[in-house]
């Protein structure tokens, strides 16, 4: 009995042995494991390249294996080589996404990718193999010879236009795929259902750039040609619209330019000048210009009348400007002391009067009310009022007129003829 239970108690000891020995080598092999899946990006496998190596044809990158720290973020670098896979340098545009569209300008030469791994503690990179030879398409098959190209604001809510770009081959077809990229022009992923020559901007631009694959077609064959990236787009708030004048008052028949910017436009965009004389009722287009690539414009206008001006740019719109006009007063001495006045703008003052003013030791004084009583057209919509009168004064008397405030009206600003002497 005493000897059994001591054979159990052996047994027992050799078992518990035999469990802390299999725990401690896992345990090792697991802390083993643990060392070699941290640290920076190391890469295991090289990255490859598949697809059809034939001009207008898709190369795909693929990663590799990599091990150290997870998670990894990626990058990609298309290199252009010579035909023996030596001297190899980077595709500028449109080159650091995981799908690279061949060009004509790879014919005769073999690719690579070059993979960027990047986690929380370092950055590594590898090479792929070169790529076969790329070729040209067969005769007639659609190739791209000028890119496409993008128009329109780089705005939420505005409309984007592609074109085609030029090809050569048998009457193609051609079909659209618009991607979203990253402000750099990488990371390019395809947008759900933007098929169409036309894109707008949604929210989940803002912040990303645009581009888009044209692919042709015909009964030989087909091919494709990805455009250049858009500017980043813009948020519909962020739109920011300024506008000044050269000057706050002009003679009438004289210019003004107006100016401004457009927050974070691209060279090129509309600016739409609206302009409304206080006699209207509503805003009429007085012209249009473009934005250079600071964002800035101008226009040159000539109000005829006081008139409000605003400025219109990728959908938003300035504060209202005034610019006030003065009627040209122009007085003009006759025989004797007889003087005629004469007051040009687009409307008509008949009946209407200016001041006629002496000089003297104590400044301007009035002499008399000179009512308007001839009117005239001149080309359209100048009009002018005018009148001939007398003053009695001694000779060498400097004498002015002057169209008050409550004469010129809303649509003018007081205005004043030059000095005569009698």
């Amino acid at each position: 009995m005493r000897h059994e239970t001591h054979r159990q108690r052996s047994w027992l000891r050799n078992t518990l042995g035999a469990a802390i020995c299999a725990i401690a080598l896992v345990a090792t092999i697991a802390a083993t494991g643990a060392v070699a899946a941290t640290g920076p990006p190391s890469n295991t496998t090289k990255p490859s390249i598949t697809g059809t190596p034939v001009v207008g044809k898709t190369f795909a990158a693929h990663t590799g294996a990599w091990t150290g720290t997870a998670p990894f973020t990626f990058g990609y670098q298309w290199e252009r080589c010579s035909s023996s896979g030596l001297s190899c340098v980077n595709i500028p545009e449109a080159a650091q996404s995981r799908n690279y569209i061949l060009t004509s300008d790879d014919a005769g030469h073999r690719l690579r990718v070059t993979v960027t791994a990047t986690n929380s503690a370092s950055t590594s990179r590898a090479d792929s193999a070169a790529s076969a030879l790329v070729k040209m398409p067969a005769t007639n098959v659609p190739v791209n010879t000028a890119r496409p190209s993008i128009s329109g604001s780089a705005l939420e809510g505005s409309t984007l236009t592609a074109t085609t770009g030029t090809w050569t081959g048998t009457s193609p077809t051609f079909a659209y795929q618009w991607q979203r990229c990253d402000t750099a022009g990488a990371s390019c992923a395809n947008i759900l259902g933007a098929t169409s020559s036309t894109y707008s901007p949604t929210g989940l631009d803002v912040g990303n750039t645009l581009r888009v694959i044209v692919t042709a077609s015909n009964s030989i064959g087909s091919g494709s040609s990805i455009s250049h990236q858009t500017a980043t787009i813009r948020s519909q708030s962020s739109v920011q619209v300024s506008l000044n004048a050269s000057a706050s008052i002009v003679n009438y028949g004289r210019s003004v330019t107006l100016s401004g910017t457009v927050a974070g436009a691209s060279a090129g965009d509309t600016v739409t000048i609206m302009g409304r004389p206080v006699v209207a009722r509503s805003l009429q287009v007085v012209g249009s210009t473009t934005t250079d690539a600071n964002g800035a414009y101008s226009k040159s206008v000539i109000p005829r009348q006081r008139t409000i001006y605003i400025a219109k740019g990728d959908g938003a719109q300035s504060d209202s400007l005034v610019v006030n006009v003065r009627p040209i007063v122009s007085l003009k001495r006759l025989v004797g002391h007889r003087l005629s006045v004469r007051v040009t703008a687009a409307r008509s003052f008949f009946g209407r009067y200016v001041i006629a003013q002496r000089f003297n030791s104590r400044g301007w004084t009035t002499l008399q009310r000179v009512f308007l009583t001839r009117k005239s057209l001149g080309v359209q919509p100048t009009i002018t009022t005018s009148a001939t009168f007398r003053l009695h004064v001694r000779n060498g008397t400097r004498v002015r007129v002057m169209l008050g405030a409550g004469q010129a009206g809303s649509s003018y600003a007081p205005a004043i003829s030059r000095v005569v002497a009698t």
